[in-house]
């Protein structure tokens, strides 16, 4: 398949310096100097990227603003809506579920949701009419 006429000069640039480039060596980091790169351009090394959570079993970790942000936000599942009196399914592993109201309207199907207060206390229910 031929390349499109925008990329032909780039190629004709790779294929001119493939063999200086296929002879060039670079030499290994260090693993001061890898630790530095990793500092200075790797997400998970930049302090102002992380903020401690305000909530939950890991309250006061750092974690990535925008999880941070997901964790904290006010739910956007109506308790009000649920009946927890009738428990469909309990579980003691934390994961993340919510009620997708375009399955409601594909499948005609009551949608249901997980509803978690903390690590060891999740329960699913079915929304009520």
């Amino acid at each position: 398949m031929p390349y499109p006429e925008m990329m032909q000069e780039s190629i004709a640039k790779v294929e001119e310096t493939r063999s200086r480039r296929m002879r060039e060596d670079f030499p290994r980091l260090s693993l001061e100097e890898r630790q530095r790169l990793l500092e200075a351009y790797h997400p998970d090394y930049r302090r102002e990227t992380f903020r401690p959570l305000a909530v939950g079993p890991n309250k006061g970790d750092l974690v990535p603003n925008e999880l941070a942000d997901l964790l904290e936000a006010r739910s956007r599942i109506d308790p009000d809506n649920f009946d927890l009196s009738r428990i469909d399914y309990e579980t003691d592993v934390l994961t993340s579920v919510a009620v997708v109201r375009g399955r409601q309207r594909l499948f005609g199907r009551k949608s249901k949701a997980l509803m978690c207060s903390s690590r060891r206390n999740c329960v699913g229910a079915t929304p009520t009419p």
